[in-house]
């Protein structure tokens, strides 16, 4: 309506024939439509604003990541022969530098277990990032048993796109395992309903709840058979019954193993032989508290939390 209404007195005092009123108001929509694509096209600028920003993050993180790993100065992960898992003097530190968990020497010996507690947000994942070298901000060293089998489980578990097979195996190819075995790994983590899908094709990180996924991770680790196996808060989704069950059957068919868990469940103390206590001082740094938990302190933590 706009150019008709500007052009209109020009017709009518035949300035302008209809022809030159129609090009006008031609013209008019054609320069509206181009100024209208920064309209239109703004969520979208938006989206990819975000989206290279998030990436432009993530590399210079990675990079500054690798070069610290190169100096030498950051936390170092070496693989010696000795039996046990050790950490020498170990400090964790946020990327801008600022400390996060004080030097601190813990070893762990195989068939061992501890239970790492404190608060939410304490730096609990940060250290096991640290111990499995993806986690380079910090001093100190990790030390692995030569040719050491480990497994790391965080709170939700890598589920891709593919087979179910292959997300019980991994990281091994889900051929490699007999189905008759799959099937028994299911059954006995409370997934009987899946047996019957190994081979279908789903993102079942969206398919399965929570729980299930823990419920997978746990069956991994069966069929893994780490001889370390780190779990990141693996049973937060689940009750405490279905916990207790699934901690006793990794006891019962991973004897050999060490099991090293974080939670906040007081239930998971019953599972463990010593304690890692991560408390904050004024400042705010993080110190390590190991202690020995027997087993009348450790009935006496669940009841106590119950």
């Amino acid at each position: 309506i706009f150019p008709f209404v500007v052009a209109a007195p020009h017709y009518f005092t035949r300035t302008i024939q209809l022809g030159g009123l129609m090009q006008t108001a031609s013209a008019f929509g054609q320069v509206q439509e181009a100024l209208s694509w920064f309209v239109n096209a703004y969520v979208d600028l938006a989206e990819w604003r975000a989206t290279v920003d998030r990436l432009t993050s993530f590399y210079n993180d990675t990079e500054r990541a690798r070069l610290a790993a190169q100096d030498g100065a950051g936390i170092q992960v070496t693989n010696i022969a000795q039996p046990n898992f050790a950490v020498e003097r170990l400090s964790v530190a946020l990327p801008n530098g600022r400390p996060l968990i004080a030097p601190t020497d813990v070893t762990l010996a195989p068939r061992s277990s501890m239970l790492m507690t404190g608060p939410s947000g304490s730096g609990k994942s940060t250290l096991f990032r640290a111990f499995a070298g993806i986690w380079p901000f910090g001093s100190g060293t990790v030390q692995w048993p030569a040719a050491a089998r480990v497994l790391f489980l965080p709170q939700k578990p890598y589920l891709g796109v593919g087979k179910l097979r292959d997300q019980l195996t991994y990281p091994a190819q889900g051929d490699s395992v007999l189905d008759g075995v799959l099937n028994q790994a299911l059954l006995d983590c409370g997934l009987p309903q899946l047996a019957h899908r190994l081979d279908e094709e789903q993102n079942w990180a969206q398919v399965l709840s929570g729980g299930e996924q823990q419920r997978v991770a746990f069956a991994r680790a069966l069929l893994y058979q780490p001889q370390w196996l780190f779990m990141d808060e693996a049973t937060a989704s689940l009750d405490d019954a279905s916990e207790t069950r699934l901690y006793n059957l990794l006891h019962e068919r991973l004897p050999d193993t060490c099991i090293v868990s974080t939670g906040h469940h007081a239930n998971l103390a019953q599972f463990h032989a010593q304690r890692l206590r991560l408390e904050h001082d004024a400042a705010g740094l993080g110190h390590l508290i190991p202690e020995q938990l027997s087993e009348r302190v450790r009935s006496s933590i669940v009841s106590r939390k119950r």
